[in-house]
């Protein structure tokens, strides 16, 4: 059978040829995701989303390209967007219970260590009044080279 033949079989309920359309290109699906989107089990999301798609509109498909053309694009247009979305997305572990912020960043050696500005390291005491606040603010200007014309 053909793909013109199947689709008229789905069109009239017919199950196999739906079966038999997956069978056909839902390999060529992950493949084409998998160009958009960061893993293979995202590629496989994308994959059956299309075919949910397929579904819900294929009394839409008016013939004017091949079924497989029409289906690649409806597969395109899902896995850009799904690319995008993972991409502005920072994946979280719910099972991970570790630090969010790692230790070393405040150990000697770590963010603390260099500062930029040559002030002793902050202290959670000294930086909580708005006296202290002001003489760190008025240390670090006294620090500063005077601007001098070149």
């Amino acid at each position: 059978m053909d793909d013109a033949e199947l689709l008229k079989s789905l069109l009239g309920g017919d199950e196999s040829a739906f079966s038999e359309l997956v069978r056909r290109y839902h390999s060529t699906l992950v493949k084409v995701a998998r160009y958009y989107v960061a893993s293979a089990a995202s590629a496989e999301d994308v994959a059956q989303d299309t075919w949910i798609a397929v579904l819900k509109g294929i009394e839409k498909f008016e013939g004017r390209s091949t079924f497989k053309t029409w289906l690649l694009r409806i597969c395109v247009n899902r896995a850009r967007t799904s690319g995008v979305k993972e991409h502005r997305s920072i994946p979280v572990d719910p099972n991970e219970s570790g630090p969010t912020v790692s230790a070393h960043r405040f150990d000697q050696g770590g963010f603390w260590s260099d500062p930029p500005f040559p002030s002793p390291r902050p202290s959670t005491r000294d930086s909580t009044t708005p006296r202290s606040s002001m003489r760190c603010v008025t240390r670090l200007m006294r620090s500063l080279s005077p601007n001098r014309p070149s």
